[in-house]
């Protein structure tokens, strides 16, 4: 059931990846199109083109900022772990430390 889940969503990061190639692509191709006004399918095409790399900049920030944070939490829960242990109320004796 696992694997069935991380097929499907390697597929859907493949498609939208390539999805997002040809929106680039298309809008590259046709930013300087002969408008027919109001009715331009051309237009209509570029804008949605436009929406699918806006929200790919918008995940890529958000992967950046998850990643960041996950990062920060990681570093400081090691450097927590890390340290000297809490002090005991037997490594608090001074009758054991002289």
């Amino acid at each position: 059931m696992k694997a069935n889940r991380a097929a499907i969503g390697l597929l859907l990061v493949i498609l939208f990846v390539i999805s997002l190639a040809f929106s680039l692509d298309y809008i590259a191709a046709n930013t300087d199109h002969e408008c027919t006004g109001d009715e331009c399918k051309i237009c209509a095409v570029l804008q949605t083109a436009e929406e699918v790399s806006g929200g790919a900049k918008k995940a890529a920030a958000a992967a950046v900022t998850v990643g960041t944070l996950l990062a920060v939490c990681l570093v400081l829960r090691k450097e927590h772990t890390s340290g000297q242990a809490e002090p005991t109320p037997v490594t608090r004796c001074d009758l054991l430390t002289n």
